[in-house]
């Protein structure tokens, strides 16, 4: 049994809200006294091509338990390696109870990086004994192997701390302050389509896809087309429901975007959607038919065949439900990155998409991700030449 506590970041250059002494404190040497085990995990590259790293600080509860201590501060602060802070850090603070009996505290965090190396100053201080704990370690983020998109890594900051560290029931946050990456392009229309259907039973699955779905779209939508135009949609396909329509890229807010995708309620569903289930195919058909016929949402006026992008998690299609010949062919370039595992039978998504000749990506994890994300953007740039 342990006390968890997660630090919550501040982004402050002057950090108002962790107190000076605690700052001071990564300013010494390494030093232990207090009890404690720290854990660092090592870099592990998201969906949203970032890599996270996990920082837990555990300190016993015996000795706390015996001792003066009421208040304990952790921070974490990061450098670059000519040992200039980064912007921003996660501090967190608990108070002892008074009868504290069992269990040991559990300080948690995390932390987005590129590849690079730098340098993490961690500190932990009892503020009525002074007592303190600092550690300074060397992390370094290797870059993926043979990575066909070095470039993506130039729009991530080089240190970005998330807003919270979910439990299990939410979702990791997307990077908030990835910049765009403008490809050489003719006026050419790119949609984004988002498919967060809940396929199957278990909340925890369809939490992490749609996590996936969402960080790999932030990834794409994040993309520039000087002379043409980027619009995100989003549905809910099984349900066939719009949860948002063509929204120009330049607009989206996707810490918003993603909050309000976590705020829907996919354990029921009403009955005009459970007679529409078999309408699926059609509904998803006609709604990419409707993003290459419009240009809604854009300022310019494209007059290159479209592209439009699909993202959708594994699928199973409702008994019954018909698959109608597909007009898409002529109308748009169709990707289609596929998150999940399953075999053709739970693709329903590339079922649908079949008749579209839609180019398939595997995105079964982040490096795969990174592939399909890397032929796409070469695809369009190539279009271009």
């Amino acid at each position: 049994m342990f006390l968890s506590t997660s630090a919550l970041p501040n982004a402050s250059d002057v950090l108002p809200s962790v107190p000076p002494n605690v700052l001071q404190l990564l300013r010494s040497n390494d030093q232990i006294q207090i009890k404690s085990k720290l854990e660092i995990s090592k870099p592990i590259l998201t969906f949203h091509q970032q890599f996270l790293v996990l920082v837990r600080y555990g300190v016993a509860g015996k000795p706390l338990r015996k001792s003066k201590y009421r208040q304990l501060h952790f921070v974490l602060r990061v450098k670059d390696e000519q040992g200039n802070w980064y912007q921003g850090a996660q501090y967190s603070s608990f108070e002892v109870p008074e009868q504290f009996k069992n269990g040991d505290i559990e300080f948690s965090t995390s932390v987005y990086l590129r590849p690079g190396t730098y340098q993490f100053a961690i500190g932990l201080l009892e503020s009525a004994t002074g007592h303190a704990n600092v550690n300074h370690l060397v992390i370094t983020v290797p870059p993926p192997k043979k990575d066909r998109i070095p470039q993506i890594n130039e729009l991530l900051p080089p240190v970005e701390f998330p807003a919270s560290m979910p439990d299990s029931k939410g979702m990791w946050p997307i990077s908030l302050q990835m910049a765009r990456l403008s490809l050489p392009g003719r006026n050419r229309q790119l949609d984004i389509l988002l498919n967060v259907t809940k396929a199957s039973r278990s909340d925890w699955l369809y939490r992490r896809q749609t996590e996936e779905v969402l960080a790999i779209g932030s990834v794409l939508g994040r993309l520039s087309l000087p002379d043409g135009c980027v619009r995100v949609s989003v549905i809910d396909a099984l349900r066939t429901k719009i949860v948002l329509d063509r929204q120009n890229a330049d607009q989206i807010d996707w810490g918003k975007l993603q909050a309000s995708i976590e705020e829907l309620d996919q354990n029921t569903i009403d009955i005009s959607a459970l007679e529409n289930q078999r309408r699926v195919a059609e509904f998803t058909q006609r709604f990419i038919e409707g993003l290459a016929r419009d240009t809604k949402g854009c300022t310019s006026s494209p007059n290159e065949e479209p592209v439009t992008a699909v993202i959708s998690a594994d699928l199973v299609l409702p008994l019954g439900a018909k698959i109608p010949r597909s007009p898409l062919p002529e109308l748009t370039d169709v990707y289609y990155f596929h998150v999940g595992t399953g075999s053709a039978w739970m693709d329903g998504v590339g079922q649908i998409l079949s008749s579209a000749k839609a180019r398939k990506m595997n995105c079964s994890n982040p490096l795969k991700a990174r592939e399909g994300i890397a032929e796409f953007i070469t695809s369009l740039s190539t279009v271009a030449d």
